[in-house]
């Protein structure tokens, strides 16, 4: 007898998706929201129910990834900016020549 494959629904696949971001982004309103939106829908067999909620969850990923893209933006920036301080700070010290 073949095993027996893991069933998979939506609540799964959000879930998973949700664990791949940073913790403070699995925590916040959109997430939370796109999980309980997930939860509902793999609970519901009413097809209007599953169509309205199905509509409202691709938004609710829409946006999560719009905060996402925003995160990283602002992660990249303050990334550079941490360079350009480190690199300065490099060059300050090899010209008074102190290394603290």
């Amino acid at each position: 007898m073949p095993p027996r494959q893991k069933r998979v629904t939506i609540a799964n696949a959000v879930e998973s998706e949700l664990r791949d971001l940073p913790a403070a982004l699995r925590e916040s309103p959109h997430a939370v929201l796109c999980q309980q939106l997930a939860d509902v829908l793999t609970a519901t067999t009413d097809a209007r129910l599953v169509a309205s909620i199905s509509k409202e969850l691709r938004a609710a990923l829409d946006d999560l990834r719009e905060v996402v893209a925003r995160a990283g933006k602002r992660g990249d920036a303050i990334d550079e900016l941490g360079a350009k301080r480190a690199a300065r700070r490099g060059s300050d010290t090899a010209a008074t020549g102190s290394a603290t």
